[in-house]
C-alpha cells in the first residue's frame, strides 16, 4: 500500500472519506450552468432523491470504521489520454495506472474508501458513464476541477 508521503510527492490531492463528502455536498448544489436549465432542476432533484439511500445525502456512507479487504483500500479519479474519469477502487492506485496504461494519471484519491464509495460516485455520474467505470461530461469534468481547487486552497492554508 502507498503511503501519503508517496502520493504527495506526486502531488496528488488526497481526501478522507468524511471530506469528500462534505465537499460532494457543497459541490452538488453548486453544478454547472448547463445543469440548471430549464426542466433539468426536476430531472437533477428526482436524481438526487434516487441517490439518498444512507442517511446522507447522494448515499454516501460516511462511517470510516469498515471490515474487510477494502479497509486500505482507496477510491481514485483518473483521466486517460482521451480525457475520460475512471472512478475505480484500487489498494494501489499507482500500480493500477500501470496496469490500465494509455497514459493514464491519477486526479484524486479518497483515502480509506471502500465499494460502497465507488457505487455512490457511479450512480451520482451515470448520465454521464461512456463504458464501465469510465465518464466523460460537463458533471464530473465540474467535480474534478471542484476538488482539485479545494485541495489547493487546502494546501495555500
Amino acid at each position: 500500500m502507498l503511503t501519503r508521503q508517496e502520493f504527495s510527492v506526486a502531488k496528488v490531492p488526497e481526501f478522507t472519506t468524511r471530506e469528500m463528502y462534505d465537499l460532494i455536498s457543497r459541490w452538488w448544489w453548486t453544478a454547472p450552468a448547463p445543469l440548471r436549465a430549464p426542466g433539468h432542476g426536476v430531472r437533477k432533484s428526482a436524481h438526487m432523491r434516487e441517490l439518498i439511500r444512507c442517511e446522507d445525502a447522494w448515499g454516501w456512507p460516511i462511517a470510516e470504521d469498515h471490515l474487510g479487504e477494502e479497509l486500505h483500500s482507496w477510491v481514485y479519479f483518473a483521466r486517460d489520454c482521451t480525457g475520460a474519469v475512471k472512478i475505480g477502487l484500487s489498494r494501489n492506485p499507482e500500480e493500477r495506472m500501470k496496469r490500465i496504461g494509455g497514459a493514464c494519471k491519477l486526479l484524486i484519491l479518497v483515502r480509506g474508501g471502500r465499494r460502497s464509495h465507488e457505487r455512490s460516485l457511479h450512480r451520482l455520474f451515470a448520465p454521464e458513464c461512456t463504458t464501465g467505470e469510465w465518464f466523460q461530461g460537463d458533471l464530473v469534468e465540474s467535480l474534478v476541477s471542484f476538488l482539485v481547487s479545494a485541495a489547493s486552497k487546502a494546501s495555500a492554508a
